[in-house]
């Protein structure tokens, strides 16, 4: 109920995208959903591994954006 309360209120004014997947988010995941945050991590480590360093990675049909957040990390 909070969660969506500040979400709807970010997107509002507008920020909720930008901040969306920045380190204050990943801090907010690692206090409140530390099991969706430990889930992402397994992720990021798994893909890390079978991409590479380095590579440009096309993220065809990217919606929400999550993969290309974990890209990112990389």
């Amino acid at each position: 109920m909070i969660k969506k309360f500040f979400r709807d209120v970010l997107t509002l004014i507008g920020v909720y995208p930008a901040i969306k997947y920045t380190d204050i988010y990943d801090i907010y995941y690692s206090i409140f959903m530390p099991q969706h945050r430990q889930r992402v991590e397994q992720e990021i480590s798994l893909l890390k591994n079978l991409i590479g360093h380095n590579k440009i990675i096309f993220d065809v049909g990217a919606n929400g954006g999550s993969k290309t957040d974990i890209y990112r990390r990389f």
